[in-house]
């Protein structure tokens, strides 16, 4: 066996370990996600700061502050001490949503789409003569 051979088939099975190294955390926040979105409630919240540069619009529930990102497809306009409605679950604070909000279905595609790649990246790094890395 090579040493092209040999360098290919660590190449392969790092990108695994990093495929499953990155899956983790996504697998973490979506079960989160689903928590909230499956347990949680709707409640008031007032806002406290509009989006700056980042997007980051925060406001208050039970006298804690938090941000959630915002996308620019909200048509209504929010004001400073406006209230707006978000999905909340005690314990699950850095996963708050809009009512309407499912991100199950991103969070899904993700975990799968890590996965697969992963058990390729195992499949090329263990091939009798994997696959190199120039021609």
């Amino acid at each position: 066996m090579s040493i092209t051979f040999i360098g290919a088939r660590i190449f392969w099975i790092a990108c695994a370990v990093i495929a499953f190294m990155i899956l983790v955390p996504v697998s973490i926040s979506g079960f989160r996600d689903w928590q909230v979105c499956s347990k949680g409630t709707v409640v008031r919240a007032e806002v406290t700061s509009l989006p700056g540069a980042l997007g980051f619009l925060k406001f208050r529930i039970n006298g804690q502050i938090y941000d959630k990102h915002m996308r620019a497809r909200r048509i209504n306009p929010i004001n400073v001490g406006d209230t707006i409605q978000l999905r909340y679950l005690q314990g699950y604070e850095g996963h708050i949503l809009w009512p309407a909000e499912n991100p199950i279905g991103g969070d899904i595609a993700a975990i799968i789409m890590l996965f697969i790649m992963g058990i390729a990246f195992i499949y090329y790094g263990c091939k009798k003569e994997p696959p190199l890395l120039t021609n």
